[in-house]
């Protein structure tokens, strides 16, 4: 309760990873239920504290490299609605639905292989820097109404399909009119390689 901004690393090697949000004025930064093999090793959760900023890591046994066999492991995390958040996802082969909309995230980092992504991204959090680099993946952008967004995209071998009559293609950009002085907007830099991207 006494954190004034947190930082959140998800290392996450293969399977399903859910993040929403918990209720306002929870007293948690984060509740999860994380379904594992025990036969593979358990995740790793550590905790800091640095001058009211609270940074948490968890990893996956999957991502440190004693995956074997299929299958994989089941992680739905729900992160405070009540803070600024820093968020950053390593995944290997994952599905990965992010629903940040309720959320003050910051900056987001997804670095992820062979997996299928969907972001939802924040409704109200002033400025939101968003880095994605993928693989072979399908990724799916979600920008909710009212929240202008410039993006930087690398896309590769990738096919896309970005929202025009929204985002606007200028100087190897996409831009909304009036991002300058948006109240909420977004920077997304992505970078893909053989994969499907769409952006509404």
């Amino acid at each position: 309760g006494s954190l004034a901004e947190a930082e959140v690393l998800v290392k996450f090697g293969a399977g399903t990873v859910d993040i929403g949000a918990l209720p306002s004025r929870s007293a948690n930064l984060l509740e999860g239920e994380l379904e594992y093999d025990r036969s593979r090793g358990m995740p790793v959760k550590e905790i800091e504290q640095r001058d009211g900023k609270g940074i948490l890591t968890l990893s996956s046994a999957s991502s440190r490299g004693v995956f074997f066999g299929v299958g994989g492991e089941d992680w739905e995390l729900k992160l405070s609605r009540d803070i600024p958040l820093d968020l950053s996802l390593e995944a290997g082969a994952a599905s990965i639905d992010l629903d940040l909309e309720p959320l003050k995230v910051r900056n987001l980092r997804l670095q992820v292989g062979a997996s299928t992504v969907k972001v939802k991204f924040p409704e109200s959090a002033g400025t939101t820097s968003a880095v994605i680099k993928a693989g072979a993946a399908t990724i799916d952008l979600d920008i909710p109404e009212g929240v202008a967004a410039r993006i930087n995209t690398k896309l590769g071998l990738s096919t896309s399909r970005i929202d025009e009559s929204r985002f606007q293609k200028s100087d190897g950009y996409y831009i909304s009119p009036g991002y300058d002085t948006a109240k909420n907007k977004l920077e997304i830099s992505l970078e893909t390689g053989v994969s499907t991207v769409t952006i509404k």
